[in-house]
């Protein structure tokens, strides 16, 4: 067992708790964004804060979770295209209920307040989950870069 002092265990629990709040989603690729999102990435080239590291060479490494320019902008027309192709079909008044299941582990119902309303199930005809299907990083922004300029390229 370990034996803490008050002190220690402060220092324990603000450090579990700093390390909550680290980003987990893409970075320009750019090191004055990274230096500008956390002073110690500046001093050390390395962060608690930003999901990136720097090589000896001062470039990111690997592990870095860091996009370049035109993926920046694909994700945003993206993101864009899909936000516009949600509201659409709002005012169109769909209002199919269409959970996701990811890894049959996590399920949107799961966490959504709206149970007692939308009254899924999916023992029902018609009540299906979305299936999400399992990528890394770089197949999902290759395949939202893909569609990206797919819908730019029937403009």
């Amino acid at each position: 067992m370990i034996d803490l002092t008050e002190a220690d265990e402060k220092t324990v629990i603000a450090a579990e708790r700093f390390k909550s709040y680290k980003m987990n989603g893409w970075l320009q690729k750019d090191l004055t964004v990274a230096s500008l999102m956390d002073e110690e990435f500046t001093n050390t080239g390395a962060s608690r804060m930003v999901p990136a590291k720097l090589k000896k060479d001062g470039n990111f490494d690997a592990h870095s979770k860091v996009i370049n320019q035109d993926e920046l902008k694909g994700l945003h027309e993206f993101l864009q295209t899909k936000m516009v192709d949600i509201g659409n079909r709002m005012t169109a008044g769909e209002t199919s209920i269409l959970p996701y299941n990811k890894d049959n582990k996590k399920l949107a119902c799961t966490f959504c307040p709206f149970e007692s309303v939308c009254q899924f199930d999916p023992t029902l005809p018609g009540n299906d989950y979305r299936d999400i299907p399992k990528l890394d990083d770089a197949e999902a922004l290759q395949k939202m870069m893909d569609l990206s300029a797919k819908r730019e390229g029937e403009k």
